[in-house]
C-alpha cells in the first residue's frame, strides 16, 4: 500500500531552493535554508506555535556564551536516498553555559506546514547548543498551539541537554570552512549569528517494512480484548544520534507520520499476554551544511529515527507478566469488569516506554512510545459469569481507578 503524509497547507518550493522540496517545505522555509537568510521564515503570528525549555550543561571555564538553535525536523517519509532535507532554524537565543533556557516557536506559515505532515498536530525540532566547549544537541517532538485564539503554547521539556563535544564542533567547522570561534559566533562573522546557521539532513539509508514493537495487551479467561491502532496514531521514538568518531547515543526522540488511511487491530479472548507489533520504516541521515553556504555546528554528524507506520498491528511475541502473582491485589487499585459484558477502553495516557529493543534495523537499538487516543485504543469486555479486575504494574500504590494512569493494563478474574 502506497504511504500517502503530506497534508494540502504544504506550499512548492522554487527549484533554486529545493532542500526537501519534494517533502513539501513552504518556500518561506525554504529560502531559510540559504546563507544570511534566516529571516526570510515567515513572520509569526500573534501568539507563539509552542515553547522549547532545558537547561545547558555548565563549562568548565563556568558561564561560557553559549548560542541555542531551536531547527524543524521535516517529516521525511518521501525521502529518497540520496536526498537533503532542509532543517529551518525556528527560533535561537544568546545564553550562558548551565544556565536555562526558554525559547518561543513562532506560530507561522512555515511552522503550521511542518506540523501539517505530522498526522498528529505536531513538530519534531533539535536543539543544538555551541560554546567554546563543544556542541550539545537534543531531538524532541512538541505539540502545536491549538487554532482559537488565547490558547495556551504547549511547552516541550528538553531537560537538562547533554555535555559539550569539543571534537563534533571542530569537524563541523572544518566541513564548513571556518574557525571554532566562527562556529561559536554563527557565522564567520559576529552579525551573521542567526542568518548563517544552515543545516540540512542527507539520507544515505533506508530499513523499511520492519516489525516493531509498539505495545502490551493482557487478557483474562473468559474475557474479550480489542486493540484498535490507526491513522493519526501518536507514537514517539528514541532518536540514535552518533558524533564523528563516536557511537550511537540516544539523544531524545522524535514523532512518526502515521498518515495510512487504514485501522489495523486484533481481539484476543482468554489467556492473552503478548506484545502488539507494527511495521516502520526507518532512516539514517547525515548533517551537512545546506544549499546555499553557511554553516552547520554538527555537519558530518549522523542520526537514526522512525519515519512512517507501514499499516499494520498484530499480535507480537509473549509478554512478561509484571504484576504481582496472578491477582490484582488491592481493591483500591482495580477496575472492575462487571460480570455478563462489563467492559472498558483505555482511550488516553501512553503505554509503557520501552528504553530500547524496539528494533534495530541500522545499528541502533530502538526505544518508543504510543499514546492512547481516539486513534489508539485498547479494550476489554467480561463475558465471565462473575467478574474480571484490570489493574496497573505490580499494583503500584498511588495508581487510581483511572487507567489512563497505567501504562500497562493488567487483566485478571482473581482480586484480593
Amino acid at each position: 500500500m502506497r504511504k500517502v503524509y503530506l497534508g494540502a497547507a504544504l506550499v512548492a518550493v522554487a527549484s533554486s531552493l529545493a532542500l526537501g522540496a519534494s517533502l513539501g517545505l513552504p518556500a518561506s522555509a525554504a529560502a531559510a535554508t540559504g546563507h544570511n537568510s534566516a529571516s526570510a521564515v515567515s513572520a509569526p503570528m500573534s501568539a507563539p506555535l509552542a515553547v522549547v525549555t532545558g537547561s545547558l550543561p555548565s563549562a568548565a571555564s563556568g558561564s561560557a556564551p553559549v548560542a541555542v538553535y531551536v531547527l524543524g525536523e521535516q517529516y521525511e517519509a518521501h525521502a529518497k536516498i540520496g536526498q537533503t532535507i532542509a532543517e529551518p532554524v525556528l527560533a535561537s537565543g544568546h545564553l550562558r553555559a548551565g544556565s536555562a533556557f526558554r525559547l518561543a516557536i513562532p506560530d507561522s506559515a512555515t511552522t503550521r506546514a511542518l506540523v501539517a505532515t505530522s498526522g498528529a498536530g505536531t513538530m519534531n525540532i533539535s536543539v543544538m547548543a555551541v560554546s567554546a566547549r563543544g556542541l550539545s544537541t537534543w531531538f524532541t517532538v512538541t505539540r502545536a498551539r491549538e487554532a482559537p485564539a488565547g490558547s495556551p503554547a504547549p511547552v516541550a521539556k528538553v531537560g537538562q541537554m547533554p555535555a559539550y563535544d569539543l571534537a563534533a564542533l571542530r569537524y563541523a567547522a572544518k566541513v564548513s570552512g571556518v574557525t571554532v570561534a566562527d562556529m561559536v559566533a554563527g557565522g564567520p562573522k559576529p552579525s551573521c549569528l542567526h542568518d548563517c546557521i544552515n543545516c540540512a539532513w542527507k539520507n544515505v539509508q533506508q530499513a523499511n517494512n520492519r516489525v516493531t514493537r509498539i505495545d502490551e495487551m493482557h487478557v483474562a479467561s473468559g474475557v474479550t480484548g480489542n486493540y484498535t491502532y490507526q491513522q493519526e496514531a501518536d507514537s514517539t521514538f528514541t532518536v540514535g544520534f552518533q558524533a564523528v568518531n563516536e557511537g550511537y547515543t540516544v539523544s531524545g526522540t522524535s514523532g512518526v507520520s502515521n498518515s495510512v488511511a487504514v485501522t489495523a487491530g486484533f481481539s484476543p479472548r482468554g489467556f492473552f499476554s503478548h506484545h502488539v507489533n507494527g511495521r516502520y520504516d526507518y532512516h539514517k541521515d547525515l548533517r551537512v551544511v545546506g544549499q546555499g553556504g553557511g554553516v552547520c555546528p554538527s555537519a558530518g554528524a549522523h542520526k537514526q529515527l522512525a519515519v512512517a507506520w507501514d499499516g499494520t498491528a498484530v499480535v507480537g511475541n509473549a509478554a512478561v507478566e509484571r504484576s504481582s502473582g496472578d491477582t490484582c491485589r488491592n481493591a483500591q487499585l482495580f477496575v472492575v469488569l462487571s460480570a455478563g459484558n462489563g467492559n472498558v477502553t483505555k482511550s488516553s495516557g501512553h503505554s509503557v516506554f520501552y528504553e530500547f529493543g524496539v528494533a534495530d534495523p541500522m545499528g541502533f537499538s530502538f526505544g518508543d512510545r504510543t499514546g492512547y487516543s481516539k486513534n489508539v485504543t485498547e479494550g476489554w469486555t467480561n463475558h465471565n459469569k462473575g467478574r474480571s479486575f484490570l489493574c496497573g504494574p505490580n499494583n503500584k500504590v498511588g495508581n487510581s481507578q483511572r487507567i489512563s494512569q497505567w501504562d500497562i493494563v493488567y487483566n485478571y478474574n482473581k482480586a484480593r
